[in-house]
């Protein structure tokens, strides 16, 4: 922001500097209400990284939550859906939907088709 140039009078310069410090304060005193008027709505038990659990770093999830792939004999853990994320990458691209998955899909999502194109030279 540009810096506007002093005027000629310094007692008006002095007089908008406390009013400016003046408007501040009472701004910065209005804000810090209203967020405690917040807090006390919400039940005032409000604290930082408490969805997350106590000691647990940010952006990590409770490992217990963690299922294997429903595809058989994967065994990877579960990402989205209840597969694996290749197997849910390769039913997204063989547009399987989202689920359930019948026993049939199942059986495509663990077939390797990379094996059998290999074996004729393509």
């Amino acid at each position: 922001m540009p810096r506007i140039a002093a005027s000629r009078n310094p007692e008006l310069d002095e007089l908008v500097a406390t009013i400016g410090q003046q408007l501040g304060q009472a701004l910065g005193q209005a804000i810090a209400a209203g967020l405690m008027q917040g807090i006390q709505a919400a039940g005032g038990g409000v604290t930082a990284g408490a969805a997350r659990g106590p000691g647990r770093p940010a952006g990590t999830k409770n490992p217990s939550t963690k299922v294997a792939c429903i595809v058989p004999e994967c065994g990877r853990p579960g990402a989205a859906k209840g597969l694996c994320s290749p197997h849910y990458g390769k039913s997204r691209r063989l547009k399987m939907g989202g689920g359930p998955f019948t026993p049939a899909q199942l059986k495509t999502l663990a077939a390797d088709g990379r094996a059998a194109a290999g074996k004729n030279g393509a």
